[in-house]
């Protein structure tokens, strides 16, 4: 990460893969709609450097909280609330642990099934209108 840029307590650890960051949830987490606010320069900045991970160690229930940048990109929201433009994932979207291990859900890349057989004969569709129910 770019030397001159203020991390606010962030750091990028596990060779560049992962965005980290110590706090406690009833200062620094949403409360509506519960989930987890990250500055959005920050994020970027983070994502321009690689990252694959953000990482959150919540220091009163010491868990951690993890999700992928993917997971991130598509369902944070935006909020400023008095601390500049930041990012939320809520918290449903978040895979919790007691281990600083980025969950194995989260590390596994999705494949699609193979099929189990070959489709030979696929039905004919004469009429493609929507017949009516009465």
């Amino acid at each position: 990460m770019n030397v001159n840029s203020k991390l606010y307590g962030y750091r990028i650890i596990h060779d560049g893969d992962i965005l980290f960051k110590r706090c406690s949830k009833s200062k620094h987490f949403l409360t509506t709609p519960p989930g987890i606010a990250i500055d959005e320069d920050i994020f970027n900045e983070a994502v321009e450097e690689g990252i694959k991970y953000l990482q959150i160690f919540e220091r009163e229930e010491k868990m951690y909280y993890s999700t992928t940048v993917e997971q991130f990109k598509k369902k944070n929201i935006f909020t400023d609330r008095g601390h500049g433009r930041q990012l939320a994932l809520p918290l449903n979207y978040w895979i919790t642990s007691k281990s600083k291990e980025i969950p194995r859900e989260l590390t596994v890349e999705k494949q699609p099934l193979p099929l189990l057989f070959t489709i030979k004969n696929k039905p004919k569709v004469e009429n493609k209108q929507q017949l009516s129910l009465f």
